[in-house]
């Protein structure tokens, strides 16, 4: 009796953990973000919960207002009882005093949604007007698959919650990284912090990764029922920096470890090379005399780039208005690059000999 009824345990459980994972497909974005490269996706275009990863868009319009004057890293903010009743916090209680600084500072290394509901507070006066201000910003940025109901991504009592795609958020980190980048990089890499009013520690919710490779830095953790286990992580060597954006996974391990593959099958197959050398032949191009002429880079294509250089289509477009003679050390064109029909930047060719 024992066992049938041991047997019948195992097998609910196997049920049970099969109905969470049936059909589950991954949802994730892998991109380069000094070349605002593309390198692979799945699902990437659909809408999907994004639980506390919300609190990096929390973290752009804190910034900006910061940069508009409107408050500052050294504001003070005297915690009222709505931010203390938040939950999975800063342990900020009533009659707390505390600074921007360290807000942000919780928001982004422990994921405090009493930090992000003060913060909004501050920046937009009701979390209300601040998920106003979130909606408009994503209209600014051309996030069109995007909507967001609060600064900390909680799920509402109605079953709201915020949603983006791959291809937005890739969007809104990309911007983030360009104006904040050396600040958000250091703050995000930070094992631990201290709540300065009760002196508790708590690790980085993204701990496990960081102490894995020294490369990993940040970015930013999430979860919800609804939304699964979600991460934007980043992956830096030398001018690169390899950014793995995640969402919908079912365990914070299964996160970690389609995280940490992606990384590294980022990393293995872009990186910093010469694509075409000065004068290195990038294709031809027929004159109306009927004769053939090498088109050349005018100076080396250097930056980050696949491995295998044939995986890239090439478009060219001839310069406006151009007129003969036309010398090699005279533009004669653009070249634009595509990896998996997603533009990879342009540069400027020549002739390989001189054009009467």
């Amino acid at each position: 009796m024992i066992r049938r009824n041991l047997a019948l345990m195992i097998a609910l459980v196997v049920i049970l953990q099969g109905s969470f994972t049936f059909g589950f497909t991954d949802t994730y974005l892998i991109y380069e973000d000094s070349s605002n490269i593309i390198i692979k996706g799945s699902n990437e275009d659909i809408s999907k919960g994004i639980a506390s990863v919300t609190k990096l868009m929390t973290y752009l319009l804190a910034m900006e207002a910061i940069d508009e004057g409107k408050i500052s890293m050294d504001d003070v903010f005297k915690v009222t009882r709505d931010v203390d009743n938040v939950p999975y916090s800063y342990w900020l209680a009533t009659g707390d005093e505390i600074t921007v600084r360290k807000m942000i500072e919780s928001l982004l290394v422990i994921s405090a949604n009493d930090s992000a509901y003060a913060l909004g507070v501050m920046v937009a006066g009701s979390e209300e007007a601040f998920a106003e201000m979130m909606n408009k910003k994503c209209d600014e940025l051309g996030l069109t698959d995007s909507v967001f109901y609060n600064a900390s991504g909680l799920t509402l009592k109605d079953g709201s919650y915020n949603k983006m795609s791959m291809t937005d958020l890739q969007k809104l980190v990309h911007v983030i990284l360009e104006k904040y980048g050396d600040e958000i990089i250091p703050i995000t890499s930070t094992i631990a912090i201290k709540n300065p009013n009760s002196g508790y520690e708590r690790n980085n919710t993204n701990h496990r990764l960081l102490k894995k490779d020294s490369h990993i830095k940040g970015l930013k953790t999430g979860y919800t029922d609804v939304a699964g286990s979600c991460l934007v992580s980043i992956y830096v060597e030398g001018d690169a920096k390899y950014v793995n954006l995640t969402v919908g996974n079912p365990s914070r391990d299964y996160r970690d470890r389609l995280t940490y593959k992606n990384l590294m099958y980022a990393k293995d197959t872009f990186v910093e090379k010469d694509l075409y050398l000065k004068d290195e032949k990038v294709l031809d191009f027929e004159l109306l005399t009927g004769k053939k002429i090498d088109l050349v880079p005018l100076e080396n294509v250097h930056g980050i780039f696949n491995v295998d250089s044939s995986v890239y289509d090439i478009e060219f477009k001839l310069k406006e208005g151009l007129s003969l003679p036309v010398t090699t050390e005279d533009e004669f064109g653009t070249v634009e690059l595509f990896y998996m029909g997603h533009p990879h930047g342009s540069f400027k060719v020549g002739p390989s000999e001189n054009i009467e």
